[in-house]
């Protein structure tokens, strides 16, 4: 009996083993997988945090230069929350290895001691699970709420920017503008400016065409005078000469006299060869003098011709100068008559949409002259209609009425059987026929000439081109029958 109490003990020894193992591998099991799925989870935390971490912190690095004072307080709060998150992170990572390292222990440990240990210890494993569990869920939900904040500062953000890129544009475009209107009006300064020197160096160079006008003046009166006084001086040694002839005529008289003398008077020879010598170097002197003053003539001409060579020459040059400041004057003005130009072109456009308008004004004048033609085409329908009737009452009192109605009958309706059902000269033939037999309207209406009046305006408006064809065929016929007739 004591042995198997005592088998019957060891049995339920054992049982309660095993129990305890299939509770403890159970436990095992339940904390492996809660270990396992708290492990991974805080990863995918880390995941979610650093991602937004990072927007967050380039939506405050943006955010900065709009608004600094009230992104700065949102900036350093956010940004300690994002450390207490990512502390408490840590601190569920570092309690993880804690739980994972008595777990290998309470793995050893299993293996040597089991039992009621092991289950205060599970219990308290599951525990702490179950607030682990329950910190994540709470740091769960602030991450969605921290997304929804970071989602809406994005917003916030993207319409700041798209603002910031309107107003970088309308300001870029504005100073553009204030460019474009500074530098015109520089140029237009400067042009003014150019337009004023260029107008006082011509006036200068004007004065100084003047002045040397006024130098050629005096200097042709200069000239003027000394031609005079080298006429009057040639006149008077002209006339100095004729009075040296005739002393030398006389003396030539006295000299014969006294040769007639000089038996008698030998000493009075000697003294008139020696008045003779004295007067042929006062002759040679004389002519000497004349050409010392033919030269200095000369000189003097020469003189002149090239002071009016040189006065030429500044002349030319001068003109030549203000010929170049012509030409500048003509860039400047061409400047300005580019500009003129843009404003013209400017004025152009505003004239082609003008032009635009008139087209369409003249458009609507087409319209009202085609109008006009189709009328006029209907007076001349109306013409030919009347020409028809006096042809057929001609042919009627011409001819015999029996077969000139027999052969127009015989005609009209063998073209009425060879025209197609489709083509409308068919209609037109009808209409002869009925017209020269005089149908009433009951008639008309069998053959089907007659219509509603809606109808039959709008057939008449379409086919009034091909009956003025076939009028002229009838007419031509007509024409070809009367002449047989004659």
């Amino acid at each position: 009996m004591g042995k198997n109490k005592k088998k019957g003990n060891k049995k339920g020894k054992q049982q309660e083993h095993n129990d305890n193992n299939s509770n403890d591998n159970n436990d095992k099991d339940a904390v492996e997988h809660t270990t396992e799925s708290i492990v991974v989870e805080p990863k995918d935390v880390e995941k979610i945090v650093e991602p937004q971490q990072n927007e967050d912190t380039e939506i405050i690095h943006e955010n900065v230069a709009t608004t600094p004072e009230t992104i700065s307080v949102d900036n350093s709060s956010k940004e300690e929350e994002i450390k207490k998150l990512q502390e408490e992170v840590k601190e569920l990572k570092d309690q993880l290895t804690k739980i994972q390292q008595p777990k290998v222990k309470i793995e050893g440990d299993k293996a040597s001691e089991i039992g009621s240990t092991d289950n205060v210890d599970i219990q308290k494993l599951q525990k702490e699970r179950d607030h682990f569990e329950e910190q994540y869920n709470a740091l769960l939900n602030r991450l969605s709420s921290m997304k929804t904040i970071f989602s809406k500062m994005k917003e916030a953000q993207l319409e700041l920017e798209t603002t910031k890129d309107q107003l970088n544009e309308y300001e870029s475009q504005n100073l553009k503008l204030k460019n474009k209107v500074t530098s015109a009006n520089t140029e237009n300064e400067e042009l003014k400016s150019t337009i004023v020197t260029l107008n006082k160096e011509f006036s200068n160079i004007e004065e100084e065409n003047e002045s040397l006008s006024d130098k050629i003046k005096t200097l042709e009166d200069e000239k003027k005078k000394i031609e005079s006084n080298l006429d009057s001086e040639s006149q008077t040694k002209s006339v100095e000469l004729q009075n040296m002839k005739e002393h030398n005529d006389k003396l030539i008289i006295q000299i014969q006299d006294l040769t007639l003398i000089l038996d008698t008077q030998k000493q009075t020879v000697s003294d008139l060869t020696n008045e003779r010598d004295d007067l042929k170097e006062n002759l040679t002197k004389l002519q000497k003098e004349q050409e010392t003053h033919i030269s200095t003539i000369k000189r003097l001409e020469e003189e002149l011709e090239s002071l009016d060579n040189k006065s030429r020459s500044e002349i030319s040059s001068k003109e030549q100068e203000i010929k170049s400041l012509r030409v500048q004057l003509d860039s400047r003005e061409e400047s300005a008559k580019e500009q003129l130009e843009k404003t013209h072109e400017l004025q152009k456009t505003i004239g082609s949409l003008r032009e635009n308008v008139s087209e369409a004004e003249e458009l609507s004048k087409k319209t009202k002259d085609q109008a006009l033609q189709i009328g006029k085409l209907k007076h001349e329908a109306i013409i030919l209609n009347e020409h028809l009737k006096k042809a057929l009452a001609m042919l009627k009192q011409s001819s015999d009425s029996e077969t000139v109605d027999k052969e127009l009958i015989s005609n009209l309706l063998i073209s009425f059987v060879s025209i197609p059902r489709a083509d409308p000269k068919k209609f037109e033939v009808l209409e002869l026929l009925s017209s020269f037999l005089n149908w009433d309207d009951d008639k008309k209406r069998q053959a089907g000439l007659i219509y509603d009046s809606e109808k039959n305006n709008n057939w008449n408006n379409q086919n009034t081109s091909k009956t003025q064809s076939f009028v002229a065929l009838w007419t031509e016929f007509l024409e070809r029958e009367s002449e047989k007739d004659v």
